[in-house]
């Protein structure tokens, strides 16, 4: 099992907050900049310092005495610290039962909330970009308390939170995310025994990260392998050849390949649970072509 490793932190400036990866701090820059400024990579409380040793190894790291400021489900937790603490972790991550509803409601929240972002950063213009992001990995909703009323998650977080493509490392393996991010290439093949596979390669500088469709995504009711490979024959057109504007928000477990440490794969493995472009893989299929977006990732 990996070792959670904090390589990317949020810069608080001018009540603005960007994500920086951890080769791009320098230690000048961190002492007259940001020290004081940073803080982790989901939004949490939790102040993050930087260091750099003799031997050039760069890493940040949460300010002593302040673990417990992050979210209780965050990898950098005190309680995750460790060995110890990542088994921990995997472990309450696999008691919590998360339903289809919850991963229904929060691919379709974070399509809203790019959305809505999107047009309040660019005061309605939907041509622009941006590099602010707020909250990264956080994701709140009202659930039932088991007593007939809705109870507020301010101090509770959802079992479902997400990460952008674009800050998948290590940190992440073996934890099921609801992962977003944009689409730069579509392929697929077979196995050595004749099993359909495929990737949708997603933006990130860093590692090569994917979603990927195993068998196991085709091998229901909802969607056939025949359909699977003209889905992605489609989408191969429109992206790969038409070069259109794609995006993918989907959930799923967040793997690596041994013999290939920095390729990380999202492995889906209902069609229920991704959405492109904010088109279901039925309609998809239905129109050959996915809808045109007017708004960033970020």
């Amino acid at each position: 099992m990996a070792n959670v490793k904090m390589v990317w932190c949020l810069k608080n400036i001018n009540d603005k907050k960007q994500p920086v990866y951890i080769e791009n701090m320098e230690k000048d820059t961190y002492e007259q900049e940001y020290k004081g400024k940073l803080t982790c990579i989901h939004g949490c409380d939790a102040r993050i310092k930087f260091t750099e040793r003799k031997n050039g190894i760069k890493f940040y790291s949460t300010w002593n005495n302040e673990g417990d400021k992050h979210s209780e489900d965050c990898e950098f937790h005190v309680k995750y610290k460790g060995k110890v603490g990542r088994k921990r972790l995997m472990s309450d991550e696999e008691k919590r039962q998360i339903t289809e509803d919850q991963i229904k409601n929060a691919i379709e929240r974070k399509i809203k909330n790019l959305k809505y972002k999107f047009i309040e950063v660019n005061g309605g213009k939907d041509n622009q970009g941006t590099n602010s992001i707020e909250n990264t990995g956080v994701e709140r909703a009202k659930v039932s308390s088991g007593e007939g009323e809705s109870q507020d998650l301010n101090l509770k977080r959802e079992n479902v939170t997400s990460i952008e493509s674009s800050l998948v490392n290590s940190t992440y393996i073996d934890r099921r995310k609801c992962v977003y991010g944009d689409i730069n290439n579509v392929q697929y093949d077979y196995s050595e025994g004749n099993e359909l596979y495929g990737y949708l390669n997603l933006q990130n500088e860093h590692y090569k990260v994917s979603v990927y469709f195993p068998p196991a995504f085709y091998n229901n009711e909802d969607i056939n392998e025949d359909e699977l490979k003209r889905l992605l024959d489609i989408l191969k057109e429109e992206i790969n050849v038409k070069e259109k504007k794609a995006m993918v928000v989907c959930f799923g477990k967040i793997t690596f390949k041994k013999k290939k440490h920095n390729e990380f794969n999202i492995n889906v493995i209902n069609p229920l649970h991704i959405k492109i472009n904010e088109m279901s893989i039925k309609e998809i299929l239905i129109t050959k072509s996915i809808k045109e977006i007017n708004y960033e990732v970020r």
